[in-house]
C-alpha cells in the first residue's frame, strides 16, 4: 500500500466512506497506477498490483523477491521530476477536502 501511495499520491482503496473502503480492501483490485501516472512502466503497475493481491499465494514470496523485481525495473522508471503540487492535488478531493494521504517532500 505504501509503494502504491508513494507512486500515485493516493490510497489504492480509499472510497467515500469507511465501510466502502473496507469493502474495497476486501473485494476490489486497486485502480491501475497508470490511470494517474501513464509515465510509469506497465511492468511496475503489474508488480504493484501483484503485491496488493488478495490471495497471499499470488504475491511475491518475500521482501527480497520484491526488491529484486523493483531493481530490475529501475532502468525503465521515469527520471523527470513530477509537476509541482502533483501529490497535494491527489490528496485533496472536491473543494480541497483532504481525502487521501498527505504527502510532503
Amino acid at each position: 500500500v505504501v509503494l502504491y501511495e508513494m507512486l500515485s499520491g493516493t490510497s489504492p482503496f480509499h472510497r467515500e466512506s469507511a465501510m466502502a473502503t473496507f469493502k474495497a480492501i476486501l473485494e476490489e483490485a486497486p485502480i491501475s497506477l497508470r490511470i494517474g501516472r501513464p509515465d510509469l512502466p506497465p511492468a511496475l503497475d503489474v508488480l504493484v498490483a501483484t503485491v496488493l493481491e488478495k490471495d497471499p499465494a499470488a504475491r511475491p514470496p518475500g521482501a527480497a523477491a520484491l526488491r529484486d523485481a523493483l531493481a530490475a525495473l529501475l532502468p525503465s522508471l521515469p527520471s523527470e521530476p513530477l509537476p509541482e503540487g502533483f501529490f497535494s492535488e491527489r490528496a485533496a478531493g472536491p473543494g480541497g477536502a483532504e481525502t487521501g494521504p498527505t504527502l510532503a517532500f
